[in-house]
């Protein structure tokens, strides 16, 4: 019950302004599925980096908890790790809210006080009605007819659930593969300035983790149509060649363009694009202007979970 309280003051509470959250203050802190360090890492806190801290009770003392893609994750707390208040409402994306506990032993003891008395009289009569059902029209008249319908509606109300979330922005630009809402930012950024504007709407730059979805993507741009470079949330800022998302989850699918280390820059080349041109490879780029004497910007698309 406590978490669900804590919950709810936060909604009604700190969500009106402030609200608790955990901020790191060194290079790279792990995020663990459960308060035990010999847990799965869901990823990575970042330096700077603040995430709504959660206050549970029974854990270990030795971690925190904070909010990750709508699920809880747990920190090792040392002195660089502090709670702060953070501005604003919390976003979508990191507010877990408890299931409430489950209400159903309460219930089963007053049933079987009037199934007894009053089905075995209603039982006796249907078992006639039955059997004649099923060899007339039931199953081979709904089946084709209703299959085609259901998943073309099924499909219209996740994409109208992708342009109510986004605040109805241009229909083109959105699209949706059941899982994710995807949004393209038609507007030249720099790639932290992109990953900022994804925070803001309450999503994560654009994460790629298999063959499948990067086809998904090729193909929307293709429609919208835009065939110039794009920012994914691909970066190695932290640590050179350890590829992680914007979300702080680790990269194990890649799709890299050929003769990316010949590039005598690559050192500096923290950041990543999809290029549509290259059938959705990737390459790496600079984006602080160290390397380039510019700060590169691009397009970017941002990912919603739905």
């Amino acid at each position: 019950m406590a978490p669900i309280v804590f919950v709810l003051a936060l909604l009604l509470g700190f969500a009106k302004g402030d609200y608790p959250c955990l901020c790191s203050y060194q290079v790279q802190t792990a995020i663990y599925a459960r308060p035990d360090e010999n847990s799965n890492v869901d990823g990575y806190l970042l330096e700077s980096d603040c995430k709504p801290f959660y206050d549970l009770p029974g854990i270990d003392e030795k971690f925190a908890a904070i909010g990750i893609e709508n699920r809880y994750g747990y920190i090792v707390r040392n002195s660089d790790i502090q709670i702060q208040k953070c501005q604003g409402n919390i976003p979508a994306i990191y507010l877990v809210i408890p299931s409430p506990p489950p209400t159903t032993p309460t219930s089963t003891t007053t049933t079987p006080s009037s199934t007894p008395t009053s089905k075995p009289t209603s039982i006796t009569t249907t078992p006639t009605s039955i059997t004649t059902a099923p060899t007339t029209v039931a199953k081979t008249t709904s089946m084709p007819t209703t299959s085609p319908l259901r998943t073309s509606t099924a499909a219209m109300s996740l994409m109208g659930k992708c342009l109510l979330r986004l605040g109805h922005p241009n229909s083109t630009h959105v699209s949706t593969d059941g899982l994710y809402c995807f949004q393209f930012i038609d507007t030249k950024q720099s790639w932290m300035h992109a990953k900022e504007d994804c925070a803001r709407r309450n999503g994560h730059l654009l994460s790629i983790e298999s063959e499948r979805k990067t086809n998904f993507i090729y193909k929307m741009l293709t429609k919208i149509p835009y065939v110039q470079p794009i920012w994914i949330g691909l970066h190695d800022r932290t640590s050179e060649e350890k590829w992680q998302w914007d979300s702080g989850i680790p990269a194990t699918y890649f799709n890299w363009m050929p003769g990316r280390f010949v590039d005598q820059y690559h050192s500096t080349e923290d950041w990543v694009v999809f290029v549509h041109a290259r059938h959705g490879q990737w390459d790496d780029m600079d984006c602080d202007g160290i390397s380039y004497e510019i700060v590169l910007s691009f397009p970017y698309i941002c990912q919603f979970r739905l």
